[in-house]
């Protein structure tokens, strides 16, 4: 047998005029580069090879073209790339099914189309600005905002307050908390590529936008209030400097008495003598301005003054440790420097409280170890965030924690409490203050401690300037990295455009998208804290709201972890949930032993702004939370339960399937069943459309109708089904809708008033839907209004019947139109008698169309509950009385009796069945059908409905015969004496609720079945006709 390997054998069944060799154009996927020569190789199994071994002339393994460029017709499968994963714009992307599964042709006329109607605009690569390392963008950064304004002006005041033991304590306390906080913070920021935003893109990103627009806000507010805070020890140091005088700073190296008999002296403030709190705002302000100036030069400047900062801060750091190990001068024992004594290291290894508490002073401290986010606030400048934030914040922490437990321990050794300046006393007020003109210098009352110790100050200068130089690098560092990383946590915040207002904060300027409007917002800020002009009181705030920050940042941790999505998968992982929990709610109760009162304003913000998240669209923030996950879990699991319990009669609710087709088309119907389940159910929506549509079609239109039901608030499933026919396709969805106890048991459609005049299989497929659903043991809602149902004639054109799926998807590719539907002829605009278009306005069609979505005219629901479905009947009124749009209406219930029941007996016992079930309602009306005479306008209309629909057949299915009619002429009877009733009672009511007459199946025909609800219905006020299942739907147990 020989076998030849042709192109068509080769290509299975597909037509070979769709894949000629040619050199068209491969659309999205001509990224993909291929070889000039295309060598197709046929594969056979070995025995094929032995026994075709010497057969070359039939069978050619490989077939080689003469010189030809030939591509291959389906774009190959590609191996795994980071880029198919980015979110960023890329040149090339992964191949999409419909690259590997359609043939070319269809693949250019498919790209085509989406060409013409969304254009090649290219979108321009974002340059970037230029990136930093782990050292100068998290290491330094970091190291220099914990090394604030505490390391030089208030360490030494803590070794006095707290004592050397407790200092130390303190600080071990609050690194244990920074350590377990920044773990948490890696395992967040590791868990994928972060971006921009720091701190607020791992919150917001992991827990959600609730918790991150908190963190958001309170991590702009409290790096701005940091802002303030080193300013002013900036400002308390230089108002120091003012209040030293010439004299002092050189007694021991000049003559006294030159000095004294000129007088100079540096002791004058700007605007008040002594320089006071005043002077402090003034200089505040001013260094304030000097620190918003830099980052605005550049970002790589601002670079360069933090390493000029921390040059700088080594130095004086080393001046400090030089000076503390060379004996002190009498001028400096005068002032508490006195050395390495006994009687100053054991008294100091103690607390001695003058007027703090041990949480007082903790809360004073803690702002120096709080800067642990300064480096994640700069990922979006980070070359390797996920490897820089760690590396650089743990050494960080490291770096600091071991300097300022040295400084403690130096500071404590060194000097003594209480300095009178007389140093014959230095002995007698490390304790207390003896002296009676009180002790101004010591621990305790001279915040510049280090400045006197010095190794400059050993020459008899008092204003040691590496000291002094010290301080400024400290707080100025610690100043000008916050003042850089509050506007870009902001900027990351309005960038997600989770709050419209803010948006203009979000610009940003430049290549690296500088935060300029962001500055203001912490320039204005820090200006408030700077007006504070007291360090302890603004640090003891800071402090709380940096602890409300720890809070947020261990208990996301702690709730990632404990949800456990699939997606959390952080490549850091020495981290504990536990722990994160534990010192998250240790965060919470050092706020309170701090200040309770900064304490719960922190707390009152933190749940108002979380209040406020919770009014953000969710789809502006569809990043993949533990929330989202937390809601998926928790879904499942009372799904799975509810689907293990039995149903129960007080768990009833109405689980609506609506055969809407378009929904956009029938608002009114889709509207009657959004108030039925709004509250107490579920809608789904339910759209047959003749097939096959592409999957990119599928997707276009079920994100469009999404979008609608959204944008109309509307609570609902949208279901696009393609189906033949409109029965096969409701069928179908009854039995495939929905999962557990969560699945329709209710069906509604529109009714269809063109019933007469539209083709027999038309309504016999409307008649297989009622047939359908009551056969599946589902309730059903058939809803009539006068004007109709579907208005889609009156706005967008839709579809023609003639339009083939084609043609429809290339209308749909050029962004315009809707998919035709089936179910669209379950109702039309068309008149029974003239079918003619009813003439309506277009401010007249939009109010129809929407009629119920506003309230309605007080008047009277009317119920006529006709037989016992269950009390469906009853119970969908109620409901409906009870929703807004119908709250000033009244429940008053019909029944009819065939004469053989006592009238006064029926009432009352309907009286006492809607008691027990605890219905109210306005008036409660028996009747008989004896007591009503058919009018001839009735006969008349039920006639001319028939007219032209009686055949002769023995058995028909679409028309009636006159065996049938004279087979159901008693229901026929019932049926125009129910119409005069309807007309007598209920014509000028709001709403008619009117139980559905069950058709006979094989006996009854569909002309017949439509002309019973075409008397009782037409020319009626909004009419639902209800049927339920007849099961219980009601009870008057307890």
């Amino acid at each position: 047998m020989a076998y030849t390997a042709n192109k068509q054998q080769m290509t299975g069944h597909l037509n070979p005029a769709l894949l000629n060799d040619s050199n068209e154009d491969l659309g999205s996927t001509d990224d993909i580069e291929y070889s000039p020569t295309f060598r197709r190789s046929l594969v056979l199994p070995s025995f094929l090879k032995s026994l075709t071994a010497n057969k070359t002339n039939e069978i050619s393994l490989i077939n080689k073209t003469d010189g030809q460029d030939v591509r291959p017709h389906s774009i190959r499968d590609v191996f795994p790339k980071i880029d198919f994963y980015v979110k960023e714009d890329i040149k090339e992307r992964r191949p999409n099914l419909e690259d590997l599964h359609l043939p070319l042709e269809y693949r250019t006329q498919q790209k085509n189309r989406q060409n013409d109607s969304e254009g090649n605009s290219p979108k321009e690569a974002d340059p970037g600005g230029e990136k930093l390392g782990w050292i100068d963008g998290v290491y330094i950064r970091t190291m220099m905002n914990l090394f604030g304004v505490m390391l030089f002006l208030r360490m030494g005041w803590m070794a006095g307050e707290a004592g050397v033991i407790l200092a130390l304590v303190q600080v071990i306390v609050a690194t244990i908390v920074t350590v377990v906080t920044t773990t948490s913070m890696i395992a967040l920021c590791t868990n994928g590529d972060i971006g921009g935003g720091g701190i607020y893109s791992m919150i917001s990103r992991s827990v959600g936008h609730e918790a991150g627009g908190v963190i958001g806000f309170m991590f702009t507010f409290t790096n701005a209030a940091f802002v303030g805070l080193n300013v002013l020890g900036t400002a308390s140091s230089v108002s120091d400097i003012l209040n030293v005088s010439i004299t002092y700073m050189f007694a021991s190296i000049i003559s006294q008495n030159i000095l004294y008999s000129c007088g100079q002296t540096f002791d004058e403030g700007i605007c008040e003598h002594p320089s006071g709190t005043n002077d402090i705002r003034i200089l505040g302000y001013i260094f304030l301005i000097v620190i918003a100036v830099i980052p605005i030069i550049s970002l790589e400047f601002e670079a360069k003054t933090m390493m000029f900062f921390f040059v700088t801060l080594i130095v004086s750091l080393i001046d400090y440790f030089v000076g503390a190990l060379i004996p002190p001068t009498e001028s400096q024992q005068a002032q508490g420097f006195v050395g390495w004594h006994r009687y100053v290291i054991v008294p100091n290894l103690f607390p001695r409280w003058d007027g703090y508490n041990f949480f007082g002073v903790f809360g004073v401290f803690f702002p120096s170890v709080t800067g642990i986010f300064t480096g994640a606030s700069m990922s979006a400048d980070l070359k390797d965030p996920a490897t820089a934030i760690p590396k650089g914040t743990f050494l960080a922490i490291g770096t600091t924690s071991t300097v300022y437990s040295i400084v403690l321990i130096f500071l404590g050794f060194t000097i003594v409490a209480y300095s009178d300046d007389d140093p014959s006393n230095i002995g007698l007020n490390n304790e207390t203050c003896t002296a009676p003109n009180g002790c101004h210098n010591g621990l305790i009352n001279n915040y510049q401690t280090m400045a006197l110790s010095g190794a400059i100050s050993h020459t008899g200068i008092l204003i040691d300037p590496l000291i002094y130089a010290g301080i400024f690098a400290a707080t100025l560092s610690s100043a000008l990295g916050c003042y850089t990383a509050a506007p870009r946590i902001f900027q990351a915040f309005c960038d997600d455009h989770l709050v419209p207002v803010i948006g203009w904060f979000g610009k940003g300027y430049g290549p690296a998208r500088d935060p300029r409007h962001g500055y203001i917002v912490v320039f204005i800020i820090g200006g408030i804290f700077v007006g504070i002009g007291d360090i302890n009181t603004a640090g003891t705030w800071i402090s709380n709201f940096y602890l409300g920050a720890f809070f947020m940042v261990n208990f996301s941790l702690f709730h990632v972890a404990w949800v456990n999505p699939i997606s959390f998968r952080p490549s850091y992982t020495f981290y504990n949930k536990w722990c994160s929990l534990i010192i998250g709610i240790f965060c919470i109760a050092l706020m309170y032993l701090f200040d309770p009162v900064s304490a719960s304003v922190v707390l009152g913000l933190t749940i108002i702004i979380y209040l406020l998240m919770l009014f953000v669209d969710p789809a502006k923030a569809n990043w993949g939370t533990s929330t989202e996950a937390c809601c998926f879990d928790c879904a499942r699991s009372i799904t799975y339960r509810l689907n293990s319990q039995e149903d129960h009669v007080k768990h009833y609710r109405p689980m609506i399937l609506v055969l809407c087709g378009n929904p956009k088309n029938r608002q009114v119907l889709v509207d009657m069943a959004n108030r039925v389940t709004r509250e107490h159910g579920m809608l789904f929506l339910s759209h047959v459309t003749e097939g096959p549509l592409s999957y990119k079609t599928r997707e276009r239109v079920i994100d469009g109708q999404k979008a609608w039901i959204k944008s109309e608030k509307i609570n609902a499933f949208y279901k696009l089904v393609e189906s033949e026919s409109l029965a096969d396709g409701l069928r179908n969805q009854i039995h495939s809708t929905g999962v557990g106890k969560f699945a329709p048991n209710c069906v509604m459609i529109g009714y269809k008033s063109n019933w007469k005049s539209c083709k027999d299989t038309d309504l016999c497929d409307y008649y297989d839907c009622i047939h359908n659903v009551l056969e599946s043991h589902h309730s059903l809602i058939i809803l009539r209004v006068r004007e109709g149902l579907d208005f889609s004639e009156y706005f967008v054109s839709a579809f023609d019947n003639s339009f083939t799926v084609q043609q429809m998807e290339n209308n749909l590719s050029g962004g315009g139109g809707d998919i035709y539907s089936i179910s669209r002829d379950v109702d039309s605009q068309i008149t029974t008698d003239t079918n003619t278009r009813l003439p309506l306005s277009h401010m007249e069609c939009h109010r129809l169309s929407n009629r119920f979505k506003y309230k309605q005219t007080a008047g009277y629901i009317d119920v006529w509950w006709l037989s016992d479905d269950g009390g469906l009947s009853v119970l969908i009124p109620y409901i409906l009385r009870n929703d807004r749009l119908w709250r000033k209406c009244k429940l008053r219930v019909f029944s009819v009796s065939d004469g053989i029941e006592d009238t006064i007996a029926l009432k009352d016992n309907l009286c006492q069945l809607l008691n027990k079930f605890r219905i109210p309602f306005a008036d409660v009306y028996a009747l008989s059908y004896d007591d009503v005479e058919i009018s001839h306008e009735t006969i008349e209309k039920f006639e001319s409905i028939l007219e032209g629909s009686i055949t002769d057949d023995i058995t028909p299915v679409i028309k009636t015969s006159p065996k049938e009619l004279f087979s159901f002429k008693e229901q026929t009877n019932k049926t125009m004496k129910l119409r005069e009733l309807l007309l007598k009672y209920s014509s000028n009511s709001t709403l008619i609720t009117l139980t559905l007459p069950i058709p006979r199946k094989y006996k009854c025909s569909a002309t017949l079945y439509m002309s019973w609800l075409e008397v009782l219905t037409y020319d009626m006020p909004p009419l639902l006709l209800i049927r339920g299942n007849h099961d219980n739907v009601l009870t008057f147990y307890c």
